[in-house]
This record gives C-alpha cells, structure tokens and sequence, in this order.
C-alpha cells in the first residue's frame, strides 16, 4: 500500500512532465518559422542618393563637426560613405537607419533620422556609439 506522500510525490512527477511536454508542444508548434528574419519597410519617401552636407553636435558639447554623406539607394538599401567611413542602411518611408563603421578605431555608429516632411532635401536625427551621443542634421 502506497503512503499518501508516495502518492504525492508520483502525482508532483507526473504533473512536472505534463508541463514540460506540453511547454515543449506549445513552443514547437506556436513558433512561426524562423527563416523570415526581415523587417516590414514602408516604401521609401524618396530617393536619398547623392551627396549630403551634414554636421554633428555632441551631448553636453558646444560646436559642430561637419561632414559629407554620398549615398546610394536600392529600394530600402542605402550605402555610401560618410567622410569615409563605410555606410549601410535602409530608409523606410521617411525614417532612416544606418550604422557608420570606423575601422580605423574598431567601432560603429548607429544613426537614425528622418526627411523633413515638407521638404525630402533635409535629413535630421540622433546618433550614438560608445564615444557618447548626439545630434545630426544633413541637406543636400
């Protein structure tokens, strides 16, 4: 004959692997497949190739560093370069989104932004890396 904390410990068993097969069930089949690893982009505002005269203000900083982007666009893509340095990106609908790699010093910057409304001429948004973070605005 069974103690009761015989059969407690039999039911505590049962109930643990329940869970964890039907935790197991749940993940396997409530996933969608993880081959789609693409983000949903609006059509892009316009077309953001060609030269972009821009500058920088730092957080807690006072001045400006000046620069020029020329990019280039395939659909969402953008690519080209700032000051040099390798950049690659995408626009959606008026927002963009893009990482300036410095090889020379082995970090990136992350900048985000968007076109004016009124006037897809003129760019501005934030940027930041591990130097610290910031301002920017570029027109063409």
């Amino acid at each position: 004959m069974m103690t009761n904390e015989m059969k407690w410990w039999k039911l505590a068993r049962g109930t643990a692997l329940a869970l964890v097969l039907a935790c197991g069930m749940t993940a396997l089949t409530g996933c969608e497949s993880d081959d789609d690893d693409s983000v949903d982009l609006q059509p892009p505002a316009t077309d953001l190739s060609g030269t972009w005269e821009a500058y920088s203000t730092k957080d807690g900083e006072s001045g400006n560093a000046y620069f020029f982007l020329q990019l280039a666009q395939n659909g969402n893509s953008v690519s080209g370069l700032l000051d040099g340095y390798p950049v690659g990106g995408t626009i959606s609908g008026i927002v963009v989104d893009w990482i300036v790699s410095d090889t020379e010093e082995g970090y990136s910057t992350a900048m985000t932004g968007s076109l004016h409304p009124d006037n897809y001429n003129l760019l501005a948004g934030t940027w930041s890396d591990i130097t610290g973070s910031g301002t920017w605005r570029a027109r063409r």
